[in-house]
């Protein structure tokens, strides 16, 4: 009745992922932290009581603009351009959510109707505004520039100097510019984080492309961060998937590389709890199962893979690599069978598919 609170629409969607989404967008699996429909987001994060204030505030301000009309208070013109404006708020709702600009304008809009309400602008003994209320108004909007507009400008600059820096290979200024960038006032600290993450990747996993000490500072305060701002966003499926891959970066093929391996399992089974249905999360924690010689686990979860969406070529695709590499000969038999029930057409992986076919004269 209540919904998953407000501005919890990503914990909605991480809990009811539809793994069929997969054979849509490929591998790059959907995220999102807001429904583009404000009326569904409205829903979501809100409930059936939520939704019932939000459409009832709709139809009482309508009401509201034609009582203003029968009583003359206001013109045809005035309502004709009211309604249009209202109206084309609430069209436009419907394919995206509400933001610090859409709101102005809206806030904007409901001053306009209760000064017509109030009759302001025919009152003759209306006072004016005194320099303290313009300073105090004033200051609201400077700050409020400064939040929205001027620090998120700060950051994304210095965000941008840390990632030209990586690619310079200055790694020790890649950390500097990176730290000014979270201290900068900006709220997009969790974007910083993943930009780089994702950046720092196929940089830093370069042999010689930097000192051995500066590559685990950079990539241990990411990690850290990240695993700061998953608990904040509402667990963003997507952010264990990049602190598993800078975890790689640390394996160095000693003992000291087992509690690496052992973290790096624990954070995507942990992201199994609030998004099962996420198809990248069970591929990689596959990967990793194989890897440590838990081949019979690894073909468990990419089975599982299989149970949530049976038409996804990318799932099928893996799991015949696997069945390959574990040289389960049957199962692959009755999963070309499956294969050719399911009239599944092959496009990325298809050469490799076939290969497999042929290396067990499967027909």
């Amino acid at each position: 009745y209540f919904g998953w609170g407000p501005n919890n629409y990503a914990s909605a969607f991480n809990a009811f992922y539809p793994p069929e989404l997969l054979s849509v967008g490929g591998w790059g699996e959907t995220w999102f932290d807001n429904a583009h429909n404000y009326p569904i987001n409205v829903l979501a994060t809100q409930g059936i009581i939520g939704f019932f204030a939000y459409i009832i505030g709709i139809i009482l301000i309508i009401i509201f603009l034609f009582q203003k009309r029968k009583k003359h208070e206001i013109t045809d013109v005035e309502l004709f351009i009211f309604l249009f404006f209202y109206l084309v708020y609430l069209i436009s709702n419907v394919t995206v959510f509400d933001n610090p600009i859409s709101l102005m304008y809206y806030a904007i809009f409901l001053a306009l109707i209760h000064v017509k309400k109030q009759g302001i602008q025919n009152n003759k003994d209306t006072n004016d505004l005194s320099i303290a209320f313009i300073i105090f108004i004033s200051a609201i909007i400077i700050m409020f520039n400064i939040v929205t507009n001027i620090n998120i400008l700060k950051g994304n600059n210095l965000n941008l100097l840390a990632l030209k820096n990586l690619r310079a290979g200055n790694i020790e200024l890649v950390e500097k510019y990176y730290k000014q960038a979270k201290e900068s006032g900006s709220v997009h600290n969790l974007d910083f984080a993943m930009d780089l993450s994702k950046n720092l990747t196929p940089y830093v996993g370069k042999v010689g492309y930097t000192s051995i000490k500066s590559r685990s500072s950079i990539v241990d305060i990411l990690i850290s961060d990240l695993e700061r701002e998953y608990k904040r966003a509402s667990y963003d499926a997507r952010i264990p998937l990049v602190i598993e891959s800078l975890l790689r970066l640390k394996i160095n093929n000693t003992p000291e590389s087992l509690p690496i391996i052992i973290k790096r399992i624990e954070i995507l089974e942990q992201s199994l709890l609030t998004s099962p249905g996420r198809h990248n999360t069970l591929f990689v924690l596959s990967d990793i199962y194989y890897s440590i010689g838990q081949g019979e686990n690894s073909l468990v979860l990419l089975e599982k893979s299989l149970n949530q969406a049976p038409h996804t070529r990318q799932t099928w695709a893996s799991y015949i690599v696997m069945l390959d590499k574990l040289n389960k000969k049957e199962k692959l038999q009755k999963a070309f069978e499956e294969l050719d029930k399911l009239n599944i057409v092959f496009k990325e992986n298809l050469h490799r598919v076939r290969q497999i076919r042929a290396k067990y004269n499967i027909k």
